[in-house]
């Protein structure tokens, strides 16, 4: 038995399926292709990001991530976790 409240119903749909691909797709692209810029002095997870296949630029700071790796960290997080509250009965399932 799960404690706390858990959703027993369909997500609503806000957008068709070719919305969300498309969504995705610049989402890929953009990682891959403009990367994120790390504002730290440190170059400790640069160092990490780049020993796991990402491509880094460590004079400016910008990191790209390939989407075979997006994809793989995607796959490796859990499907829900539980928030939990102060009392167990007023936990949430995510």
């Amino acid at each position: 038995m799960t404690i706390g409240f858990t959703r027993n119903f369909e997500p609503y749909c806000i957008l068709p399926d070719s919305q969300v691909d498309f969504i995705w797709k610049g989402i890929f692209d953009v990682l891959e292709e403009t990367g994120l810029k790390f504002n730290v002095e440190k170059t400790t997870s640069l160092d990490i990001l780049h020993k796991g296949g990402c491509r880094v630029d460590y004079d400016t700071r910008v990191v790209k991530f390939p989407k075979n790796i997006v994809r793989q960290c995607l796959k490796s997080c859990p499907r829900s976790f539980r928030v939990k509250a102060r009392d167990p009965n007023n936990d949430v399932v995510v």
